[in-house]
């Protein structure tokens, strides 16, 4: 199996999976839906096609498998019904009660960064940038979009638990 440093590196966030001796990410929710579309439109796997089987394993597994590789892991027919399970099960879209806990392990996670406060409060002032730009960002520019954000926004920067304070922009006036 690779190196799962390299892959954490590569791919974010990297699962073992309990099913099968491969590295799994989540898939996306664009992912989900291709899988459920694939799947005549149910997310269940009680009826697993074989394009959605084929296609949540290739999204899932990491490295990305090839044909011989999936063809030696699972040799037989439904093999891979159990790592199907466990890739749409981590995924977290057929389980609202599981999606609405990690919103609420994420939102007390972000709850007191500083960073992601700023990161949120560019986002809001300045739409057109994405997460991955702001966060790309050294802390003079951060320091600069901030103040041009509360210019916009007409408030000062709630950050380090304060609470955001009105302020008479002189952009907006």
């Amino acid at each position: 199996m690779p190196d799962i440093s390299e892959l954490t590196r590569e791919y974010g966030e990297v699962i073992n999976a309990q099913s099968a001796p491969v590295y799994l990410r989540r898939l996306s929710m664009t992912e989900y839906d291709k899988f459920v579309k694939l799947n005549n439109g149910s997310p269940s796997i009680d009826k697993l096609t074989y394009d959605a089987e084929e296609f949540a394993l290739k999204s899932a597994i990491i490295p990305t498998p090839t044909e011989e590789q999936l063809d030696a892991l699972f040799e037989f027919a439904g093999s891979a019904k159990p790592l199907v399970a466990e890739i749409t099960e981590l995924s977290g879209f057929e389980n609202i009660e599981m999606f609405t806990q990690e919103l609420q392990a994420q939102r007390e996670s972000v709850k007191g960064l500083v960073k992601e406060q700023v990161i949120a409060f560019i986002s809001k002032a300045m739409p057109v940038y994405t997460i991955k730009q702001i966060q790309d960002m050294n802390y003079r520019q951060l320091a600069y979009m901030l103040a041009l954000s509360e210019e916009i926004l007409g408030m000062q920067f709630p950050g380090f638990g304060e609470t955001p304070t009105q302020k008479n922009s002189s952009i907006l006036g």
